[in-house]
């Protein structure tokens, strides 16, 4: 069997399990608590990078909200293994916006940025304190690569992992926590169908921003 049929194969067997379409119900829930509103503000098109994206299975709910506003919309992903299960998954999206690349490069962000970067489960070490190096690499990129007023979304498996990327991030002179995280089930999703159950959201906002607003 071919690559192509392979990931088409894929594809197939993840939307026709039940929790997929549970998914996508509870991702839109979460986007429309959490997206911020200052986001329809930007100048031209919204544009969002997913970051080690897999299948996107967010990002179908996310095109869904922004086109009920008629509010245009780029959509990117990198994944360092294969992004064709990607473009089969989103179809409404350009395949050509899935790159297959190793986000641990900051070359695969190509000096750009973003005014949405998702980044779901980075990975801690088995004891969940610290981050992995790989993980390291991809958050500095990942926070290079956010906009100036713009944010970077969050969501991990465990306490633990939130807890050990909330540090690391807390760390980082640009950025402003506007949702600590909180638990996705609380008092939002019954029955979140997948492991996550960590949500964060950090904006983008330059430290002499900030200066001049206390002054």
């Amino acid at each position: 069997m071919d690559a192509g049929n392979q990931e088409r194969q894929g594809v197939t067997s993840i939307e026709s399990k039940g929790p997929t379409r549970e998914f996508q119900i509870s991702y839109e829930k979460i986007w429309r608590d959490f997206l911020p509103s200052e986001l329809q503000e930007v100048p031209g098109p919204v544009k969002i990078l997913s970051v080690a994206c897999g299948f996107g299975l967010e990002l179908k709910s996310l095109k869904k909200i922004f086109d009920e506003v008629k509010k245009p919309v780029e959509i990117e992903g990198i994944e360092k293994q294969s992004v064709g299960g990607t473009r089969l998954f989103n179809p409404d999206i350009p395949p050509e916006n899935f790159h297959q690349a190793d986000a641990t490069d900051p070359n695969s962000f190509g000096n750009r940025q973003w005014d949405l970067v998702i980044l779901r489960n980075p990975q801690v070490d088995p004891r969940g304190i610290t981050m992995r190096e790989e993980w390291v690499k991809i958050l500095e990129n990942s926070v290079k690569a956010v906009a100036e007023n713009g944010f970077l979304f969050l969501t991990t498996f465990t306490p633990k992992e939130m807890e050990a990327v909330h540090h690391f991030l807390s760390q980082q002179a640009d950025l402003k926590s506007v949702v600590e995280p909180q638990d996705i089930t609380r008092g939002m999703l019954a029955n979140f169908p997948m492991r996550e159950n960590k949500i964060a959201l950090y904006k983008k906002i330059s430290p002499q921003a900030e200066l001049n607003k206390s002054v």
